[in-house]
């Protein structure tokens, strides 16, 4: 045997001993170790109210409209919802849209994202920013809804048709944010 022959095969010896060694640690070492009791961890949570990486921007909020800027955040959507059933016994939303009536739409209509059936749609402007947008009505609302019109200091009950294009109009409806997001409370106050 020459003496490259030589270097070559003590090369190849120290490879499979080291061969031999990695196989012993990851079949023999390692399955002793995994059938040892793992030390027991808790995970703790942030706080549900901490903003947290994975929340969202409103730059994420997508609408087809680009002049569309949702009024609640889903940073705030996200930390709500990781409210703890068991603890929470109550949450809900109070919405208040303000600004005048610009038509007046009585079409029935079925719309898929509020899985409702609006009987009356009011296009209400932002008198600061000229923004139109519909507020849809439901027989529900309508049932439920204190409707009025204030007056020099007063107010006096009126129906959901006495609406008129031109009126100064609040909205106030509260919202459960628990189980399917029940209507509590709804007003309409008409100027």
């Amino acid at each position: 045997m020459n003496g490259s022959n030589k270097v070559l095969i003590i090369i190849f010896a120290v490879l499979m001993i080291i061969t031999a060694a990695e196989l012993y640690y990851f079949f023999i070492y390692q399955s002793k170790n995994s059938l040892a009791p793992k030390p027991s961890t808790t995970l703790v949570s942030p706080h549900p109210l901490s903003i947290t990486p994975e929340a969202t921007t409103d730059k994420d909020d997508v609408q087809g409209d680009e002049k569309f800027v949702p009024a609640i955040s889903n940073i705030a959507i996200n930390n709500l919802s990781k409210l703890s059933k068991n603890l929470t016994k109550s949450a809900q939303v109070n919405i208040r849209v303000e600004g005048n009536v610009v038509e007046i739409i009585n079409e029935e209509k079925y719309d898929v994202d509020f899985d409702t059936t609006f009987i009356k749609f009011l296009k209400i402007q932002d008198p600061q920013t000229g923004d139109v947008e519909p507020w849809g009505i439901s027989d529900e609302m309508v049932k439920m809804a204190e409707i009025k019109r204030k007056k020099n200091n007063t107010t006096v009950p009126i129906t959901i048709n006495d609406i008129k294009v031109g009126d100064s109009i609040i909205i106030e409806s509260t919202f459960s944010l628990l189980g399917n997001g029940e209507l509590k409370k709804y007003t309409f106050t008409v100027e």
